[in-house]
């Protein structure tokens, strides 16, 4: 067992959407590719908290601070999913491949944001499906 009271520095903060119906699966997922150990943050559309909106964008830069100053963190995993309410929905897109697609271009377009921002950390783009989560 990992003596976790004192570990301090781990390598990831991963950022998904709030939706209930992804969060434990993410989560799951992250720690089986991560490890037990990683900074874990939530907003409402990922991509879209970063690109939308300048005061989730400013707050999210705050905790990435944080996470680099306390944990050292070297990456940020953005988490992007399928029938996101923020975006409108599975509704909104002609079929599942269109709004992966479409989901893809807002987390290329998330991850440049928070390059420009923090340049030293690497940024790593994620979509879940209903049956998937993989980086994309």
């Amino acid at each position: 067992m990992e003596d976790l009271k004192n570990m301090h520095h781990w390598s990831v903060l991963a950022v998904s959407c709030i939706d209930g119906r992804f969060v434990r699966r993410i989560n799951d997922w992250i720690a089986e590719q991560q490890g037990n150990i990683f900074d874990y943050r939530t907003e409402v559309g990922c991509s879209k908290a970063i690109i939308d909106s300048v005061e989730d964008r400013e707050r999210l830069f705050g905790v990435i601070e944080v996470a680099i100053r306390l944990h050292s963190i070297k990456e940020i995993w953005l988490i992007d999913h399928i029938d996101c309410g923020a975006y409108g929905g599975s509704k909104e897109h002609d079929d599942v491949e269109s709004e992966e697609s479409f989901h893809k271009q807002k987390l290329d377009e998330a991850a440049g944001i928070i390059g420009d921002k923090f340049p030293e950390l690497s940024v790593t783009k994620i979509y879940a499906g209903w049956d998937t989560i993989e980086e994309v």
